[in-house]
């Protein structure tokens, strides 16, 4: 199994003008916040993907397993660290939250943690140091909170 890189961007860009009476306006930017995480690929770092499209039906549910899955190449992978999560929600509602059973609470807070992004909308979370991943601490459960069927987009870096 080889990831050849892994790599989280985010980023915001704006300018802000404001009219002055009689004065040239005032203006704020053009100025920015990004973020750009690489990840050291190897044997002891990242060197995993958990990747999928799909779709669910409303009020449907899925568990993604990060200790015991296959990834796009068809290798079987088991995670035992786990850096970064983007997902992205195309045509309704996605909500995710810790599995039901050997759930993996990574950054998730509260009684009842998770996390909805609504239609069109994108999520990401990127961290330097690895969370642990398990075979008590290892799912997490996507749904659809919606009443129609919604496409969405994860990923998932990790490592062994």
């Amino acid at each position: 199994m080889a990831l050849d890189f892994a790599n989280v961007s985010i980023s915001a860009a704006w300018q802000q003008t404001k009219a002055n009476t009689g004065f040239q306006p005032t203006v704020q930017g053009p100025d920015s916040l990004a973020l750009n995480t690489v990840y050291t690929v190897g044997s002891s770092a990242a060197n995993s993907i958990y990747v999928a499209q799909g779709t669910l039906a409303a009020a449907a549910s899925a568990t993604i397993d990060l200790y015991s899955f296959t990834d796009q190449l068809g290798q079987s992978v088991q995670m035992v660290r786990v850096y970064a999560i983007i997902a992205k929600a195309t045509t309704d509602s996605l909500k995710i939250e810790p599995g039901a059973s050997n759930p993996l609470t990574w950054f998730f807070s509260g009684t009842t943690p998770a996390i909805t992004i609504p239609a069109g909308g994108g999520f990401c979370f990127s961290q330097a140091t690895a969370a642990t991943v398990s075979s008590t601490v290892r799912n997490i459960k996507i749904s659809n909170p919606g009443s129609v069927t919604m496409t969405y987009n994860i990923a998932i870096i990790g490592g062994p």
